[in-house]
C-alpha cells in the first residue's frame, strides 16, 4: 500500500513540475510602455496594446502585440499590414530589428532604430 501512495505522490509531483515553468528558463522582460523618442519621431506605447506615433509627416495610431522578444505592429499607414520585429529594452533605450515587414514606410523608420524613453 505504501508503494501505491509513493507512486501517486511521484505522479502528482511530476504533473505539478511539468506544468510549471522550468526554473532555468528566464522570464522575458515585459514590453515597456510610455513615450519614446528618436530624432523628430515620438512613439507612445500604451498598456492596452495601442500606440500613437508622430513625426515630421504626421501622426498615426495602431496596435501592437508582444510574444516574448517579438512585437507585431499594425497601423492604417501601412494598410493594416502587420510588421514583426525583435525588440530589446535596457531600461532607457528601446531597439527594434525587422523580422518581417513589407511596409517600407514603417520599416524605414523602425528597423535598426533605437528609441529613448522619456520620463
Amino acid at each position: 500500500m505504501a508503494m501505491k501512495y509513493a507512486f501517486v505522490l511521484f505522479l502528482v509531483v511530476m504533473i505539478i513540475t511539468g506544468c510549471s515553468p522550468a526554473a532555468s528558463s528566464p522570464t522575458p522582460a515585459s514590453f515597456p510602455t510610455g513615450t519614446f523618442e528618436n530624432g523628430d519621431w515620438s512613439w507612445e506605447f500604451k498598456a492596452d496594446g495601442t500606440f500613437l506615433t508622430s513625426g515630421p509627416i504626421g501622426s498615426e495610431t495602431g496596435t501592437y502585440q508582444v510574444a516574448g522578444n517579438q512585437v507585431t505592429i499594425t497601423c492604417q499607414c501601412c494598410g493594416n499590414v502587420k510588421g514583426t520585429y525583435t525588440w530589446s529594452f535596457d531600461g532607457s533605450e528601446l531597439s527594434f530589428t525587422a523580422i518581417d515587414d513589407t511596409c517600407s514606410n514603417r520599416k524605414d523608420v523602425v528597423d535598426g532604430s533605437t528609441w529613448i524613453k522619456k520620463p
